[in-house]
């Protein structure tokens, strides 16, 4: 796949520089970022084969929307709605998470800054399955289409297989550990 899309990404720039590219020199179009890794919910049986162990190794912060809100995330535009929570990552990056869904990976500290609260990750979580995508790509998930980078990580929850997500690259690195089989 990765040949294709190096193929295709050559082909695209050399058709700029060339008014007629012949079809030779162009492979049929598609744009990687299209295709939906999960078009009928589970994600496809290549990326799925491919999935590993992984557990939260890092905390987070959190604090509780008292309205709804749309949220910049680094995969798209999400709404959140009030009750739910502004989760802040180690670089900063933003996401909404239902109080539901926090409260069964991390628990809750003491410790508050400027009103986010730290949440560490639950040492008996079940954690999660994950692997490296090496291209651009979009999945559902179930609060709406999210876009990942060439690199970023494709995450599923052990416990619902149709609550999938995206994490960046450095990010994911920096915050989850392999578990040994």
């Amino acid at each position: 796949m990765l040949d294709y899309i190096l193929l295709f990404e050559s082909a695209r720039r050399q058709s700029r520089r060339q008014s007629t590219p012949t079809p030779r020199q162009l492979p049929t179009p598609m744009n990687p970022v299209e295709a939906l890794l999960n078009p009928n919910g589970p994600l496809n049986e290549e990326v799925a084969r491919r999935l590993w162990k992984a557990r939260k190794s890092k905390p987070l912060w959190a604090k509780r929307l008292q309205e709804a809100q749309s949220v910049q995330t680094l995969e798209g535009l999400l709404h959140a709605e009030a009750g739910d929570y502004l989760c802040r990552g180690v670089n900063g990056e933003l996401w909404p998470q239902k109080a539901v869904k926090l409260l069964e990976k991390y628990l809750p500290t003491e410790s508050f800054d400027n009103g986010w609260q730290c949440f560490n990750p639950k040492p008996d979580s079940e954690g999660v399955e994950a692997t490296q995508v090496d291209h651009a790509f979009r999945i559902q998930a179930h609060w709406g289409i999210l876009n990942g980078k060439a690199g970023d990580y494709v995450v599923r929850s052990r416990t619902d297989s149709t609550d999938v997500w995206i994490v960046d690259k450095a990010i994911f690195e920096a915050t989850y550990q392999r578990e040994s089989a």
